[in-house]
């Protein structure tokens, strides 16, 4: 999968790469906010825009925030995104994906 080479990537990133999670960190709120966004417009519909739909894409976000939390403890976006998923997990309890 994909998003599982992406996060094992992150994690084995020299930690003189800063900038490269960092790009990645800074990434991440946005398209969590442009899903929250857009679940607001038409519900839970929006999961059919993923391939493995809500549950994995919950996943993938919990996953990234865990290398963000190990590489970048200190990081306000880190908190930020941890924000954005909180809430999109939120409005959209109950559903399956």
């Amino acid at each position: 999968m994909r998003k599982e080479a992406y996060i094992k990537r992150l994690r084995e990133e020299p930690d003189e790469s800063e900038g490269t999670l960092l790009v990645s960190a800074a990434d991440k709120p946005y398209n969590a906010r442009a899903i929250l966004e857009d679940y607001r417009e038409v519900g839970a519909e929006i999961w059919k825009r993923f391939k493995r739909g809500r549950d994995q894409q919950l996943w993938y976000f919990d996953e990234l925030i865990k290398v963000y939390e190990e590489r970048c403890r200190n990081w306000r976006i880190v908190e930020e995104l941890k924000r954005m998923v909180a809430e999109l997990r939120r409005v959209s309890a109950g559903e399956a994906s």
